[in-house]
């Protein structure tokens, strides 16, 4: 998406900073404006500003709903109600693992491992041929069997397609897991084990 597509309908930190601007600027003009601008300008700005807002928060863009999957997975590894396979593309091919092998993977480590204060630091979706892909930063806290939970960073890749009319997940690769290089899930998950 274009910088001003996130700035308008995703951000609301960089819309606020827009509208700033916007507010600024209405009074400036509002200064220097005839009788009618003068009057206008700022009600202008607050009602353009209060617009901007309400379309940010109806408009869900492809970014927005890709985010908002991702967050489904970690709720459902972190325990949630959501079923992991319903998250995973048919067409999932990563690591020779297809969507059976990989639900297998992920359920048999939710089995053990208990994860919890999941944060993202970063969520960046690119669109691609008819896909997204999403790398996302993460710190996490992960508790293996009945040991006392770590604190874990990680930056993950994650392909997604939009499979009747909702995004699932096609890849998932670790690139990097409390500082050192990875460079596939069965090698996290052999962690664990």
């Amino acid at each position: 998406m274009s910088f001003l597509g996130r700035v308008f309908f995703e951000s609301p930190i960089w819309l606020g900073g827009f509208c700033f601007l916007l507010f600024a600027v209405s009074l400036f003009v509002r200064r220097r404006g005839s009788e009618a601008v003068r009057r206008w300008a700022v009600p202008g700005a607050i009602g353009l500003t209060a617009a901007l807002f309400a379309v940010q928060r109806l408009v869900v863009t492809e970014a927005e709903e890709v985010r908002a999957r991702l967050g489904r997975l970690v709720a459902a590894l972190e325990g949630g109600d959501d079923d992991i396979a319903s998250l995973i593309s048919d067409r999932y091919d990563s690591e020779g693992m297809d969507h059976a092998a990989v639900v297998s993977m992920l359920e048999s480590v939710r089995a053990r491992i208990r994860i919890y204060d999941t944060r993202f630091h970063r969520q960046d979706v690119a669109f691609e041929s008819g896909g997204a892909v999403l790398v996302a930063a993460a710190r996490t806290t992960v508790r293996i069997d009945n040991e006392v939970g770590q604190v874990h960073w990680g930056a993950w890749r994650i392909g997604w397609a939009q499979v009747a009319g909702e995004w699932r997940i096609t890849s998932i690769r670790p690139v990097m897991i409390d500082g050192a290089s990875v460079t596939n899930l069965r090698e996290v998950v052999s962690w664990i084990r």
